[in-house]
């Protein structure tokens, strides 16, 4: 038996003026409000000049809150006609008789004026309607830039805010309140930073924990004769500095394309966004060996002629001197990441 031909997926707002039933009011105004914004419209002005109402003169008990929806090409409007409120038809605050003559009028006549003025006159009914609704409701809340209001709230989650992300231009914000979660957990184990990492630059990540490093001890912690920290056992030691594992981590990034090797070099764009995501785990004290893979396949070596590959003569970058082609990725590119306030 063949497999059935499904149709090519529709769009929601063509879906919703075919199959108007098939949404609630709220839903409605609200995905057409979006699409409004979408095409231009002001957030605070597109319920009021893109949207209009009608009233239903339907006498037949309504079986969905959306009687039909179209759109006005000439005048660049929308328009909705909900069936469970107005001021005419079965659920209308007027007297039934009164949709009985106008429909009388209307069929008699031609003439659509005494609607029209009754819609005019109940505009504002629905638009407030709706805005009650959303006022309680987070996901429909916007800022005072018109941006969704529940993005602030997520990005305090994560310890930003928009002005400060604005200043530094290397992470989007709609990437930090996506990890807000994650990035706010505590303890912080090196999976989960292995996997947020990953995830956010979409390359091959692994973090090696406990790495060791040289330590240089404040004065006041030196071990000093008859003054300070000489009780054996108890923190006395020689030396200025010491060899410590809590204090490093060593990331191994790869294999990586050329273009992605590139681009964590450091000062380049992901190099800046991954100490920027590395700062957002709270983990102040910690130094990031960052360790680059490139992949065998871009692997070339370095020769003074009057053509090079870009990326292939930075000196500790991705210069190489190779007697045939690479067998195996390089691993040998690495430098350190120090967030404000590490040892």
């Amino acid at each position: 038996m063949p497999a059935p031909q499904w149709p090519a997926s529709t769009g929601v707002i063509a879906l919703l003026s075919q199959a108007p039933y098939r949404f609630g009011f709220f839903q409605t105004v609200r995905l057409l409000e979006r699409w409004l914004c979408r095409q231009g419209a002001c957030a605070d002005s597109a319920l009021h000049d893109g949207l209009r109402f009608h009233q239903s003169v339907a006498l037949v008990f309504p079986a969905c809150e959306i009687e039909t929806v179209w759109h006005d090409g000439e005048h660049r409007r929308l328009h909705l006609r909900p069936s469970f409120m107005g001021l005419l038809g079965v659920n209308g605050t007027l007297p039934l008789h009164y949709t009985e003559r106008l429909v009388r009028h209307e069929r008699a006549t031609g003439n659509a004026g005494a609607r029209a003025f009754l819609d005019a006159l109940s505009q504002r009914a629905p638009v407030l309607f709706y805005q009650a609704w959303a006022g309680s409701r987070i996901e429909c809340q916007v800022d005072a830039s018109g941006r969704a209001g529940f993005l602030s709230l997520q990005l305090a989650l994560a310890g930003a805010w928009p002005s400060r992300l604005a200043n530094t231009g290397a992470l989007p914000p709609e990437a930090l309140a996506y990890y807000a979660a994650a990035l706010r957990q505590r303890p912080v184990s090196a999976e989960l930073m292995a996997d947020v990492l990953a995830d956010y630059f979409g390359v091959p990540l692994r973090i090696e924990s406990f790495v060791s490093t040289w330590h240089v001890r404040p004065s006041d912690e030196h071990s000093l004769l008859n003054r300070s920290n000489v009780s054996l056992g108890q923190g006395a030691m020689l030396g200025a500095r010491c060899r410590r594992r809590d204090l490093r981590v060593r990331l191994y990034l790869g294999p990586l394309t050329r273009a992605q090797f590139d681009d964590f070099l450091p000062g380049h764009s992901a190099a800046l966004a991954l100490k920027n995501m590395l700062s957002l785990f709270g983990l102040p004290c910690m130094q990031y060996e960052i360790r680059l893979i490139l992949r065998a396949a871009d692997v070339h070596g370095s020769s003074l002629t009057a053509w090079m590959e870009p990326g292939t003569a930075g000196l500790g970058q991705g210069a190489r001197l190779l007697s045939g082609e690479a067998s195996r990725d390089c691993d040998a590119m690495c430098y350190d990441i120090r967030i404000p306030g590490a040892a």
